[in-house]
Formats: structure tokens, C-alpha cells, sequence
């Protein structure tokens, strides 16, 4: 049996940090920048809450200097009670999943994910917690 290709552009890792902790530390970046791997994500403004709990915030993504930059949702996802997921959803369309665009984003957004979930796990190491377990909302 063959598997479908999964075409996703999410890009998402998770890290040992409760979501209170995790939506603080994206809170306290807006409107400033974070740089890793070549690329540079500019945090505008928290949107909101969304499905199962997540928290929403406007970003945008330099992939290269001389490309427009790709506009970006940054999501942090309760995973279980200690542990949070945080992504990068591009907004900016792109015309088919193998374009040289994508390419770029996938090449910047993954170090920049990684930078957010250690930033994370380090607020929550450096404030001498551990992840407290916690209720989790059941998704619908």
C-alpha cells in the first residue's frame, strides 16, 4: 500500500515547556526579530486564541534580502500538559508546493522554529519550573 504525499507547508517542532510559558515567551518577542539559520522572522502582533487552545500572532518571515518577505501565522499548540508545540504557517501564497519560494521558507523556517522552542524551554529552565501538568482542552 502506497502513502499519500502529504503537502503541508507547517513547519512545527515541540519543546518541554507548558503553554502558559511557551505563549509568554512568543508574547514578550512582538515586535521584534529573530534571527537563525539565514533567516529572520519579525513578530507583528498576537491575534488571538484558536482551536484547542492555540494562540495565533502576525508575523512575517525574511527568507533572503532581496525576496519580499513571506507573511507568516506563529502558532503555539498545547501538545500534552508539559510540552507545546510552535509552527510557522505561511500566508503569502505560493504557486506549487516545489516552488523555488517555498523552498526558501522551508530553509528559513525550520532554524526559526527551533530558535522559538529553545527560547521557550529556557524561560522555562532559567525560572527554575518544571512544565506543570495541566488541563487540556479536548479538541471538538
Amino acid at each position: 500500500m502506497t502513502q499519500p504525499e502529504i503537502r503541508s507547508a507547517f513547519v512545527a517542532d515541540r519543546g518541554v515547556v507548558d503553554m502558559p510559558r511557551a505563549v509568554e515567551t512568543v508574547d514578550a518577542l512582538v515586535g521584534q526579530e529573530i534571527t537563525a539559520g539565514g533567516g529572520r522572522l519579525s513578530i507583528e502582533r498576537r491575534i488571538g486564541e484558536g482551536f484547542a487552545g492555540s494562540t495565533w500572532f502576525a508575523g512575517k518571515l525574511h527568507t533572503t534580502p532581496f525576496m519580499p518577505p513571506v507573511r507568516v501565522d506563529v502558532v503555539v499548540t498545547p501538545w500534552s500538559s508539559t510540552q507545546t508545540e510552535i509552527g510557522l504557517r505561511p500566508l503569502t501564497a505560493s504557486a506549487q508546493m516545489q516552488s523555488l519560494r517555498l523552498t526558501r521558507f522551508f530553509r528559513a523556517a525550520w532554524p526559526i522554529v527551533d530558535a522559538l522552542v529553545e527560547r521557550a524551554e529556557q524561560a522555562q529552565t532559567s525560572a527554575g519550573e518544571r512544565p506543570a501538568a495541566a488541563a487540556l482542552k479536548i479538541a471538538a
